[in-house]
């Protein structure tokens, strides 16, 4: 599977609450961070760590939590690129947001070893105060 391809799978089974195809994209040393200021900032180092520090708390802490990925998706051989949309309601606080996101992602070997993430904090940071 090329690098677009698993992109797209890991949104698709994102949308579909499909954890094992999403672990499934993931290698087993995967980076995996999320951008200072964010709920779930740092690097989170192997799949279960995603799991559990990142994809885990969002469908735990949020209602209605989504991910709407925009349509273009720009890719330079293992890189891959994709922009998109955030929403969701803090179950602690009842605000919703919606923030632009930036992921950038490396793919070897049909899995992801290295994900980055660029967002709108300040508007998450709000639904959560």
């Amino acid at each position: 599977m090329g690098s677009r391809e698993v992109i797209e799978v890991l949104f698709a089974a994102y949308a579909a609450r499909d954890v094992r195809e999403m672990m499934g994209c993931l290698d087993d040393r995967v980076r995996w961070t999320e951008a200072k200021g964010f709920p779930y900032s740092g690097t989170h180092v192997g799949p279960k760590a995603v799991l559990d520090n990142v994809w885990m708390r969002m469908g735990t802490e949020w209602d209605d939590w989504e991910v709407r990925p925009d349509d273009t998706i720009i890719v330079e051989g293992e890189h891959v690129a994709r922009a998109g949309t955030y929403s969701g309601t803090h179950k602690a606080t009842g605000k919703s947001f919606s923030a632009r996101f930036a992921h950038i992602f490396e793919v070897r070997n049909g899995k992801i070893i290295r994900f980055e993430q660029f967002v709108d904090s300040a508007e998450v940071d709000e639904a959560l105060t």
